[in-house]
């Protein structure tokens, strides 16, 4: 099922709620019919300045991403709709040309990187990240998958926004560490520096909260927020220095993590409970010597060929 050409037009001219709004750009993003009609309609766009910078843009993205971002997909509707152009201009005045970068972190990796506004932000194994080359005038948003510690310049007039799965997270200025992978239901937040709000991405915005140094909360993808909670910063920020400080954590969640940092795959017993629970404190190490150590609490046995590690 493709838009109509009514449900384009309210999309362009906001007369859309923000649930129905959400829904027909993912859709966009999404339905590779309903792209490439919007691709050749931008082809229309002939002897307008500022249309003609759009249509470079949309480009630009093109040649750059096999993949577009819901960004993307609102700028290639302006561009795609001359006759909305003048109704529509002013919900995307915060857009410029700029490309859309993604960083893809291999396993067994780090990686560390600034953006335009001095941000700096550290990304763990497997994370992706994806952020504008040029962030805009009235917000910097980004987006990320996996888990980042976030050290934000502050700018009282533009708002650092960080959409990771189902969440939205806004900040100011301020450091700290946020867990979003797709094989969960929850993104975790805990702030080391400042003050963090944490929100549904599409729900009530006053049914966020907000998040104040040396807090933590998690979001699932139905729900609130959990209310802020004091904590040790350090078990959510080991991963920097590759130090686990996990206490009643799931078995599996600890593989995890291992798997990513020494770029390793565990082929697992089934007669092993992966949601079992296990506290465990170790710092930067050989794979074999964690390993033995989870080994001799659970009464395991393990056996390592190449990057493949047998846990009966």
């Amino acid at each position: 099922m493709h838009l109509s050409h009514e449900e384009i037009a309210g999309l362009i001219d906001g007369a859309l709620s923000e649930g129905e709004r959400e829904k027909y750009l993912k859709h966009i993003a999404e339905c590779r019919e309903c792209f490439e009609i919007v691709t050749d309609s931008a082809l229309l766009l002939r002897g307008f300045e500022e249309q003609e910078k759009s249509r470079r843009y949309f480009l630009v993205v093109i040649k750059k991403r096999k993949v577009i971002s819901l960004l993307a997909a609102a700028v290639l509707l302006v561009a795609a709709m001359p006759f909305l152009w003048r109704g529509a201009k002013t919900l995307f005045t915060d857009l410029k040309p700029s490309e859309i970068i993604e960083v893809l972190v291999e396993k067994g990796s780090k990686e560390s990187l600034t953006l335009s506004d001095g941000t700096r932000i550290t990304l763990d194994a497997g994370s992706v990240f994806r952020y504008p080359e040029e962030l805009g005038r009235k917000s910097r948003p980004v987006h990320l998958n996996g888990e980042a510690f976030f050290e934000v310049v502050p700018d009282k007039g533009r708002p650092f926004v960080i959409e990771a799965n189902h969440a939205r997270i806004q900040v100011l200025g301020t450091r700290f560490n946020v867990s979003s992978w797709d094989h969960t239901d929850q993104v975790a937040v805990a702030v080391a520096e400042g003050e963090v709000s944490l929100a549904l991405q599409n729900g009530n915005q006053q049914e966020g909260v907000l998040i104040s140094r040396g807090e933590y909360s998690m979001l699932k993808e139905f729900g609130i927020p959990t209310t802020p909670q004091q904590v040790d910063i350090a078990q959510y920020t080991g991963w920097l220095d590759r130090t686990i400080d996990c206490h009643n954590t799931p078995l599996r969640d600890i593989l995890f993590r291992l798997e990513r940092w020494h770029n390793v795959q565990f082929i697992v017993d089934d007669r092993i409970s992966v949601s079992g629970l296990i506290t465990l404190y170790v710092e930067n190490k050989p794979i074999q010597e964690i390993m033995d150590l989870i080994a001799c609490t659970w009464g395991l046995e393990y056996r390592l060929e190449g990057r493949k590690i047998y846990l009966f």
